[in-house]
C-alpha cells in the first residue's frame, strides 16, 4: 500500500535538501560530520522536527545540538528565502540515535552468533 505524497512530505524534503547544504557552511561544524536524517512536518506547515545524527562522543553531541540552535535562525531565513510559503514553520532539531541502536543489535548478533558456533564444536 503507497502513501500518500502529501504537500508536508514534499516541503520536507525541500528542507532537509536547503538545512543538509547551509549545515556544511557553518564554521563551527568544520570538522564534525552532521547528516540531516529525517525532516517531519506537520500537516499545517507551521511545525518542523529536523532529526540530526552526529557519530562522535556525547560532548561534541551536546556541542552540535548548542551550535544548531544558535544558528536557527539564520537556518530558518534561508529556508524562507528558497521556498515560498505563507509561514515559516517553527524548527526543533532532535538528535536521531538510530545508528547508535543498530550498530549496537548488530554486535549482538555477531556474538550471539560466535557463541552458537563455539557451542557447536563442543
Amino acid at each position: 500500500m503507497l502513501l500518500p505524497y502529501n504537500r508536508s512530505t514534499r516541503v520536507g524534503v525541500l528542507i532537509k535538501q536547503i538545512v543538509s547544504s547551509n549545515i556544511r557552511n557553518i564554521i563551527e561544524l568544520d570538522n564534525i560530520l552532521v547528516t540531516i536524517m529525517d525532516v517531519v512536518l506537520t500537516k499545517d506547515l507551521l511545525n518542523c522536527k529536523i532529526y540530526y545524527s552526529v557519530l562522535s562522543n556525547n560532548e561534541i553531541k551536546q556541542k552540535v545540538f548548542k551550535i544548531l540552535n544558535r544558528n536557527l535562525k539564520h537556518i530558518r531565513y534561508k529556508i524562507a528565502t528558497s521556498i515560498h510559503l505563507r509561514y515559516i514553520p517553527s524548527i526543533r532539531f532532535i538528535f536521531d540515535n538510530t545508528n547508535e541502536k543498530a550498530n549496537r543489535i548488530h554486535n549482538i548478533l555477531n556474538q550471539v552468533a560466535k557463541e552458537q558456533k563455539l557451542s557447536n564444536k563442543k
